[in-house]
């Protein structure tokens, strides 16, 4: 069972970087008599032609005599990303951006890098800077909403968790279509988006109050919704924003599966608590 909630962005996808390319047989010309302008000229064709084990040719030779060139550092990452060799690409937007830290496609690239590196949670740092230096990048917010979907919730259970920010409960009870109690279930715990868009989506989504429970306090969010389903037992719940059309699971609950009849009413209440430090 799902609670859906729209974000309203309007972004374009982002991820259609890697392609599967071949090398062309043909030797590289003679480069000594070459100005850069040439140099570039010659990348600039190969690309186009995907022609991508050539380019690093001339890439490298750029690199050579011109260690810092921002252009040749960028390309050579890209290149290597369009030749799923992304782990060999970081280096070179690290050294991009130690010379312009703010080069926003090198943090965008090295973003999509770590992402096929399996990187996520530190490809979402830098999509997060991107989007303090240009918070209307459409393609960034976009690629930040997919990357928020791919990333797996954690577990609430302390045994497993010790510093869990949050508590996740959900009861739920469960009457025939003629209002004839048939359970009351509830979870002992659930998962959480380690992220800090849980936190956006627990400050703005939802009405709060203190609470002290074992002199801790907490804020303490609530939550209730209803469902008519066509399962045979109670399955599980989660909340989910949907952010241009990505659907991305903050919290999850998992309670014990009762069995049920199809049009059966079910009635969540979800209690979500929030350390305060």
């Amino acid at each position: 069972m799902k609670i859906l909630l729209i974000l309203p962005l309007s972004i374009i996808v982002l991820f259609g970087l890697v392609q599967d390319t071949h090398a062309q047989e043909s030797s590289p010309p003679l480069i000594e008599q070459k100005t850069m302008s040439e140099l570039n000229s010659i990348i600039v064709t190969l690309l186009e032609e995907k022609r991508y084990e050539e380019s690093l040719f001339y890439l490298d030779k750029i690199l050579e005599t011109h260690p810092n060139h921002k252009n040749a550092l960028l390309n050579k990452g890209s290149v290597l990303v369009s030749l799923d060799r992304s782990e060999e690409a970081i280096p070179y937007y690290d050294r991009l951006l130690v010379i312009e830290p703010e080069n926003i496609k090198g943090l965008t690239n090295k973003a999509v890098a770590l992402v096929n590196t399996g990187e996520k949670l530190n490809a979402l740092k830098l999509f997060n800077k991107v989007l303090s230096l240009d918070r209307d990048n459409e393609q960034i917010q976009t690629a930040k909403a997919k990357l928020l979907s791919m990333i797996p919730t954690q577990s609430t259970h302390r045994s497993y968790n010790t510093d869990t920010k949050y508590d996740v409960h959900v009861r739920v009870t469960a009457r025939t279509s003629s209002g004839e109690l048939i359970s009351v279930v509830e979870t002992a715990y659930g998962r959480y988006l380690p992220v800090d868009f849980t936190d956006y989506v627990f400050n703005n989504l939802f009405e709060k109050e203190i609470v002290e429970i074992n002199n801790q306090k907490y804020e303490m969010a609530t939550k209730s919704d209803s469902y008519t389903t066509d399962n045979e037992y109670i399955g599980n719940f989660y909340f989910e924003v949907i952010m241009n059309g990505h659907s991305i699971t903050v919290f999850e609950a998992f309670p014990p599966h009762v069995g049920i009849e199809p049009n059966d009413q079910l009635y969540a209440e979800w209690t979500i608590l929030k350390k305060v430090i």
